[in-house]
C-alpha cells in the first residue's frame, strides 16, 4: 500500500488494536503477576511487542517513518515543548495531585511491584523508563494519531481517541489513574502536535516517570 493513500477504517481499526493491545492486554500483570522478574518480562516484553507492531506497519505502509516525528526539531522549540510537558507531567503526578486522584479511585485492581534485588532496580528504575517513554510515545503521541488521520478522522479525533487509550492503558490501577494518565496524554498529544515531534514529549515522559517513581 502507498504511504501516502487514506487507509480503511477495517484496517485501521486493526491496526490500532494490534497496538493498544499490549498495554491493555499487560495491566493484567498488575493483577495476577507480583514477582519482580516475571512482572519485568511482562512489562518489557509488551512494550517490545508494540514496537514491533510499529516496524510491521511501516513495512506494510500504513505508517510513514516521517509520520513518527522523530526528526530534528529547532532547539528552541525543543525546549519549550519539553519544558511545558515537563511542568505539566510534574504538577499532575505530584502528591497533592495524586491524593485528588485517589479519591476517583473506589477500587483499584493491580500494582506495581516493588523492583529488587538493587541492581535490577537500578537497571529498570533507568533503562526500562527509558523504553516506556519511547514505546508509548511511539503508540500514543506518534503512530496512533497518524493511523486515525489516514482513515479520514481529524486531527481533533486523533487527540481525543489517543488520548482516551493512553488513560485505558493504565485501567488496573483504577479510575484515578485512568484520568491522570488521560489528561497528561492530553497534553502530550497537544504538545506533539504543535511542535511536530516527539523529542519534547519522551524526554518529558521520561523525566517525568523518574520523578514519579523516584
Amino acid at each position: 500500500m502507498p504511504a501516502d493513500e487514506s487507509i480503511p477504517r477495517s484496517q485501521a481499526i486493526a491496526a490500532l488494536g494490534l497496538l493498544a493491545a499490549p498495554y491493555l492486554l499487560n495491566d493484567f500483570a498488575n493483577i495476577y503477576v507480583h514477582a519482580p522478574v516475571p512482572w519485568l518480562a511482562c512489562d518489557y516484553g509488551s512494550r517490545v511487542f508494540s514496537l514491533v507492531s510499529i516496524a510491521w506497519l511501516l513495512r506494510r505502509g500504513m505508517i510513514r517513518w516521517p509520520d513518527l516525528h522523530l526528526r530534528g526539531v529547532a532547539w528552541w522549540r525543543l525546549a519549550v515543548g519539553t519544558f511545558a510537558a515537563t511542568l505539566v507531567g510534574l504538577l499532575l503526578t505530584s502528591d497533592e495531585a495524586r491524593d485528588a486522584f485517589a479519591r476517583l479511585t473506589s477500587r483499584q485492581f493491580g500494582f506495581i511491584p516493588e523492583i529488587g534485588p538493587d541492581w535490577l532496580h537500578h537497571v529498570d528504575y533507568w533503562g526500562g523508563i527509558a523504553l516506556v517513554a519511547v514505546s508509548e510515545e511511539l503508540v500514543f503521541r506518534g503512530a496512533f494519531p497518524r493511523i486515525i488521520l489516514r482513515c479520514g478522522g481529524s486531527s481533533g479525533v486523533a487527540l481525543f481517541v489517543s488520548t482516551v487509550m493512553f488513560g485505558l492503558a493504565h485501567w488496573s490501577l483504577g479510575l484515578g489513574s485512568i484520568v491522570q494518565t488521560a489528561l497528561i496524554g492530553l497534553w502530550f498529544g497537544i504538545t506533539a502536535q504543535s511542535s511536530r515531534s516527539l523529542w519534547p514529549v519522551i524526554i518529558a515522559h521520561y523525566v517525568v516517570d523518574l520523578v514519579a517513581f523516584r
